[in-house]
């Protein structure tokens, strides 16, 4: 005969126990990802020389020295082709809200561009844009598909007029320190069509006026630095100094010291 069940023998229901069991379960950890190891996150690329890491706040007062690298299949883009699209593209992306481009110089495998901006989200609006242009225009006339822009812009801020002299002739004198490396022979005041020299008022040598006020491919200068402050650093540039550390840039100087600068009413070549 069974016993009655007493106060004490009373069993707890079925359904109590499975939701105590499921509540114990939802307090275990999830994990949604590997953890902390050694190899982890985005691979290193071997051809970028570009850090990803945060960038340095944009100073409005400061203008920048900013390199744009090219991708190796590329030909070179000094060509008449494909420099006429890329300066056509900087011409159209010159200016926008808070940046603008004030100097540029077109090499076979990179870009150099003197850039002003009022803040980081401004420069990298700017850029983005610019970099869209000059890859669908390169190409287009190349008739290829694919990225044209190597890897991230590399940006300094120039804060000083001595940095910013030097950064001025070092961007619109380059092909003349290229040329000096190849030993190939650079006409006396012989200005290069690739970059903005022609839009450059600050040339010991003068310069005739550029074809048209339309046909400007840059902007016009808004910080003290590259309006007028580089100038306290050491007066207005020469066409004939190699811009650098290289050899042939140091003799370049030592001339301009020992018979001062070359004015003359033509050019060569």
């Amino acid at each position: 005969m069974t016993q009655p069940m007493t106060t004490g023998d009373k069993q707890r229901p079925r359904g109590r126990r499975r939701e105590a069991s499921q509540a114990e379960q939802l307090e275990l950890p999830v994990r949604t990802w590997g953890g902390r190891r050694k190899g982890a996150g985005r691979p290193k690329s071997r051809t970028s020389r570009a850090p990803h890491t945060r960038r340095e706040d944009v100073v409005a007062r400061y203008p920048l020295h900013v390199t744009w690298k090219l991708e190796e299949d590329l030909p070179n883009v000094r060509g008449l082709a494909t420099a006429r699209v890329i300066m056509a593209a900087i011409a159209a992306g010159k200016e926008r809200e808070g940046f603008r481009v004030v100097h540029f110089c077109i090499q076979g495998r990179h870009l150099h561009l003197l850039t002003e901006a009022d803040s980081k989200e401004a420069l990298a609006k700017g850029l983005r844009g610019l970099g869209i242009r000059i890859a669908r225009a390169i190409n287009k006339v190349l008739a290829r598909k694919g990225r044209v822009i190597k890897e991230r812009y590399n940006s300094r801020a120039l804060k000083t007029p001595t940095e910013t002299r030097h950064s001025l002739r070092y961007v619109i004198n380059n092909t003349r320190k290229h040329r000096s490396q190849r030993n190939e022979v650079v006409n006396r005041d012989w200005a290069d069509p690739l970059s903005s020299e022609r839009w450059f008022d600050g040339w010991r040598q003068g310069w005739a006026p550029p074809p048209s006020e339309e046909q400007r491919p840059v902007a016009s200068p808004r910080t003290w630095l590259l309006s007028v402050g580089w100038q306290k650093a050491g007066g207005l540039l020469d066409l004939n100094e190699i811009p650098g550390p290289t050899r042939e840039a140091a003799l370049s100087r030592e001339r301009l010291r020992l018979h001062g600068p070359f004015v003359a009413g033509r050019r060569s070549g």
